[in-house]
Protein backbone atom coordinates (compact mmCIF):
# COMPACT_ATOMS: atom_id res chain seq x y z
CA UNK A 1 0.00 0.00 0.00
CA UNK A 2 1.12 3.67 -1.28
CA UNK A 3 0.48 6.28 1.71
CA UNK A 4 0.49 9.54 0.90
CA UNK A 5 0.45 12.67 3.81
CA UNK A 6 -0.65 16.21 2.17
CA UNK A 7 -1.32 19.12 4.63
CA UNK A 8 -4.24 21.64 4.04
CA UNK A 9 -2.57 24.09 1.85
CA UNK A 10 -1.62 20.91 -0.63
CA UNK A 11 -5.15 19.88 -0.32
CA UNK A 12 -6.19 23.33 -1.08
CA UNK A 13 -3.98 23.62 -3.98
CA UNK A 14 -5.31 20.71 -5.52
CA UNK A 15 -7.51 20.90 -8.58
CA UNK A 16 -9.09 18.99 -11.15
CA UNK A 17 -8.61 20.00 -14.39
CA UNK A 18 -8.33 18.51 -18.26
CA UNK A 19 -5.17 19.64 -20.09
CA UNK A 20 -4.79 19.03 -23.61
CA UNK A 21 -1.17 19.71 -23.34
CA UNK A 22 -0.84 16.40 -21.36
CA UNK A 23 -3.42 14.56 -23.69
CA UNK A 24 -0.70 15.44 -26.37
CA UNK A 25 2.20 14.05 -24.52
CA UNK A 26 0.42 11.12 -23.24
CA UNK A 27 -0.55 10.75 -26.89
CA UNK A 28 2.65 10.73 -28.09
CA UNK A 29 4.37 8.34 -25.48
CA UNK A 30 1.33 5.73 -26.32
CA UNK A 31 2.09 5.94 -29.77
CA UNK A 32 5.52 5.24 -29.13
CA UNK A 33 4.71 2.11 -26.99
CA UNK A 34 1.39 1.08 -28.74
CA UNK A 35 0.59 -2.52 -27.34
CA UNK A 36 1.35 -0.76 -23.11
CA UNK A 37 -2.68 -0.09 -23.51
CA UNK A 38 -4.99 -2.05 -25.21
CA UNK A 39 -8.01 -0.37 -24.60
CA UNK A 40 -6.56 2.28 -26.26
CA UNK A 41 -5.66 0.25 -29.37
CA UNK A 42 -8.54 1.73 -32.08
CA UNK A 43 -7.39 4.99 -31.00
CA UNK A 44 -3.64 3.80 -32.09
CA UNK A 45 -4.40 2.54 -35.55
CA UNK A 46 -6.73 5.74 -36.20
CA UNK A 47 -3.89 7.77 -34.94
CA UNK A 48 -1.08 5.65 -36.89
CA UNK A 49 -3.61 6.24 -39.96
CA UNK A 50 -3.68 9.72 -39.65
CA UNK A 51 0.00 9.94 -39.21
CA UNK A 52 1.05 7.97 -42.07
CA UNK A 53 -1.33 10.40 -44.45
CA UNK A 54 -0.12 13.74 -42.75
CA UNK A 55 2.90 13.67 -40.63
CA UNK A 56 3.94 15.79 -37.51
CA UNK A 57 7.51 16.31 -37.31
CA UNK A 58 8.42 16.09 -33.70
CA UNK A 59 12.43 15.59 -33.78
CA UNK A 60 13.11 18.01 -30.89
CA UNK A 61 10.21 17.12 -28.58
CA UNK A 62 10.23 13.10 -29.21
CA UNK A 63 14.22 12.54 -27.15
CA UNK A 64 12.48 14.18 -24.38
CA UNK A 65 9.52 12.45 -23.82
CA UNK A 66 10.62 9.03 -25.61
CA UNK A 67 14.24 8.44 -23.78
CA UNK A 68 13.88 4.60 -22.16
CA UNK A 69 13.13 6.46 -19.52
CA UNK A 70 9.82 6.71 -17.28
CA UNK A 71 9.30 10.09 -16.77
CA UNK A 72 9.88 12.90 -19.22
CA UNK A 73 10.83 16.45 -18.30
CA UNK A 74 7.77 17.81 -15.88
CA UNK A 75 8.10 21.52 -17.47
CA UNK A 76 6.48 20.22 -20.77
CA UNK A 77 2.75 20.07 -18.59
CA UNK A 78 2.32 23.09 -17.09
CA UNK A 79 -0.14 22.63 -14.48
CA UNK A 80 -3.88 24.02 -16.01
CA UNK A 81 -4.41 27.53 -14.68
CA UNK A 82 -7.78 26.66 -15.17
CA UNK A 83 -10.42 23.66 -15.23
CA UNK A 84 -9.86 23.23 -19.06
CA UNK A 85 -7.74 25.27 -20.74
CA UNK A 86 -7.25 25.93 -24.36
CA UNK A 87 -4.86 24.18 -26.36
CA UNK A 88 -2.65 27.51 -27.13
CA UNK A 89 -2.85 28.80 -24.16
CA UNK A 90 -1.01 25.54 -22.71
CA UNK A 91 1.62 26.24 -24.95
CA UNK A 92 1.53 29.92 -24.19
CA UNK A 93 2.49 28.65 -20.23
CA UNK A 94 5.20 26.42 -21.99
CA UNK A 95 6.77 28.94 -23.75
CA UNK A 96 6.90 31.12 -20.67
CA UNK A 97 8.56 28.85 -18.92
CA UNK A 98 11.25 30.06 -16.83
CA UNK A 99 15.05 29.19 -17.80
CA UNK A 100 16.17 27.99 -14.60
CA UNK A 101 12.74 25.85 -13.97
CA UNK A 102 13.95 24.29 -17.60
CA UNK A 103 17.20 23.59 -16.71
CA UNK A 104 16.25 21.82 -13.36
CA UNK A 105 13.60 19.87 -15.02
CA UNK A 106 15.72 18.47 -17.92
CA UNK A 107 18.73 17.72 -14.67
CA UNK A 108 16.15 15.45 -13.22
CA UNK A 109 15.27 13.83 -16.01
CA UNK A 110 18.58 13.44 -17.56
CA UNK A 111 21.31 13.82 -15.35
CA UNK A 112 22.37 10.48 -15.11
CA UNK A 113 22.27 9.09 -18.08
CA UNK A 114 23.42 10.93 -22.06
CA UNK A 115 21.19 14.03 -22.56
CA UNK A 116 19.28 13.74 -26.24
CA UNK A 117 20.69 17.18 -28.42
CA UNK A 118 17.73 18.43 -27.72
CA UNK A 119 17.95 18.61 -24.43
CA UNK A 120 21.08 19.78 -24.82
CA UNK A 121 20.18 22.51 -26.67
CA UNK A 122 16.91 23.19 -24.73
CA UNK A 123 19.32 23.63 -21.85
CA UNK A 124 21.74 26.25 -23.02
CA UNK A 125 18.71 28.50 -25.42
CA UNK A 126 15.80 27.90 -23.29
CA UNK A 127 13.59 30.80 -24.43
CA UNK A 128 14.26 30.78 -27.95
CA UNK A 129 14.50 26.76 -28.00
CA UNK A 130 10.48 26.96 -26.72
CA UNK A 131 9.59 29.90 -28.65
CA UNK A 132 10.24 27.76 -31.98
CA UNK A 133 7.69 25.69 -31.22
CA UNK A 134 5.78 29.14 -32.26
CA UNK A 135 5.73 28.12 -35.88
CA UNK A 136 4.31 24.49 -35.79
CA UNK A 137 2.57 22.43 -32.56
CA UNK A 138 2.55 19.46 -32.71
CA UNK A 139 -1.30 18.50 -32.31
CA UNK A 140 -4.24 20.47 -31.53
CA UNK A 141 -7.21 20.87 -29.42
CA UNK A 142 -9.71 18.55 -28.57
CA UNK A 143 -12.45 18.69 -31.59
CA UNK A 144 -15.92 19.95 -30.13
CA UNK A 145 -17.58 16.77 -30.93
CA UNK A 146 -15.05 15.24 -28.15
CA UNK A 147 -16.19 17.68 -25.36
CA UNK A 148 -18.94 15.54 -24.05
CA UNK A 149 -16.72 12.58 -24.38
CA UNK A 150 -14.40 14.33 -22.11
CA UNK A 151 -17.05 15.79 -19.81
CA UNK A 152 -18.82 12.68 -19.61
CA UNK A 153 -15.42 11.10 -18.65
CA UNK A 154 -14.60 13.90 -16.18
CA UNK A 155 -17.84 13.28 -14.35
CA UNK A 156 -17.37 9.59 -14.13
CA UNK A 157 -13.77 10.38 -12.91
CA UNK A 158 -15.26 13.51 -10.16
CA UNK A 159 -18.30 10.80 -8.96
CA UNK A 160 -15.69 7.86 -8.40
CA UNK A 161 -12.92 9.51 -7.63
CA UNK A 162 -9.37 9.87 -8.14
CA UNK A 163 -6.76 6.49 -7.83
CA UNK A 164 -4.22 8.83 -6.92
CA UNK A 165 -4.05 12.22 -6.62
Amino acid sequence: MIRFEIGVADLAASRFAFSPLDETVLAIRLLAEPGKSAVNAPWVRWAQAELARRPQPLGRVWPLLINGLPYYPEFLIPAPAVRCPAFDTELDRLRATPAQAVRASLGRVFGGVTWPASAVELAARPAPSLAAGRRRRPGAAPRPALRPALERGRADHQRTGPAVL
